[in-house]
């Protein structure tokens, strides 16, 4: 919610009090720099176009009254009325006023000089909405034309400015974009609440967020289980002792291998050497053989 204030700015010009200055064009405050807003054309047309959409006229009372009006205790007239907003580039943007009787005769006999709109403002310092304006005789600010201003008040009506980052985070969380406002997402949370809108992005999130922590007890479960298994062949190895008595040395294994290969060599060259000779005796020795 926008920060709001009351700013007496400018001198009410006899000539046409019709037509009144609200705001200055561009940055204006109290001449002792405590506070300082800004005004420009692209945000007046906001408050030209929020004017013009308006059913009631905005109210013009006396000394911001109607601010108090509940706690007040006697009437709280109006001094006058107003609907239409005009900007004037370089100067800054003026109502057209249609005075009470009383107001205007105040006017004229100099018993109200100066003007002083209740608006809200963002955390930078723009203009962001006009409430109402009031006739006062406490001048304090500078920057209008043809004399500056009046009294400046500020006042809490209990709402404090949003955190941005929380504004990012939600407008995030309901799919507004990182451009909506409070109101937006003031509007997205009663239509949840209400049942007219899904909480398609909400169940996203929390999806999100249970999937991410399964994945974590997923990782510290493998995490786990490799010290397991790690820790499991640690022992192993280490209770491990092998029994010479059934192992041989490679040396003699060697050794052997080569003493087999040899005697086999020598086997099959006799057995090739002898085969025809000894055919031969055998026919020599047998009786009566030829």
């Amino acid at each position: 919610m926008w920060k709001f204030a009351t700013a007496s700015l400018a001198t009410i010009d006899k000539a046409n009090t019709a037509r009144v200055q609200l705001f200055p064009a561009g940055w204006f405050g109290p001449a002792n720099g405590s506070q300082r807003w800004y005004l420009d054309a692209a945000l007046a047309q906001k408050l030209i176009e929020a004017a013009a959409s308006k059913v009631n006229a905005y109210l013009f009372d006396y000394e911001h009254q109607s601010l108090n009006a509940p706690g007040a205790s006697g009437p709280v007239p109006a001094a006058g009325w107003f609907s239409n907003l005009v900007w004037v580039d370089g100067e800054g943007l003026y109502a057209d006023v249609q005075w009470t009787a009383r107001a205007a005769a105040l006017i004229a006999a100099d018993e109200y000089r100066y003007v002083s709109p209740t608006f809200g403002y963002d955390e930078q310092g723009m203009v962001r909405e006009l409430i109402n304006a009031a006739l006062t005789n406490m001048p304090v600010l500078d920057g209008m034309r043809p004399v500056a201003a009046a009294s400046l008040m500020f006042f809490d009506n209990g709402e404090k400015p949003m955190n941005e980052n929380l504004r990012l985070a939600l407008c995030a969380i309901f799919g507004l974009g990182d451009k909506g406002d409070e109101n937006a997402i003031l509007a997205a949370i009663a239509a949840l609440r209400d049942g007219e809108m899904k909480a398609t992005n909400c169940a996203s999130l929390s999806a999100m967020i249970e999937a991410h922590k399964a994945l974590l007890l997923q990782k510290d479960q493998s995490i786990q289980d490799g010290q397991t298994q790690i820790a499991a062949l640690s022992v192993a190895a280490g209770n491990h002792k092998p029994d010479p008595t059934k192992y041989v040395p490679v040396a003699v294994v060697d050794d052997l291998r080569t003493k087999l290969a040899a005697l086999s060599t020598q086997f099959q060259g006799d057995r090739g050497g002898q085969a025809p000779d000894s055919g031969a005796q055998r026919r020599a020795r047998v009786p009566g053989g030829r």
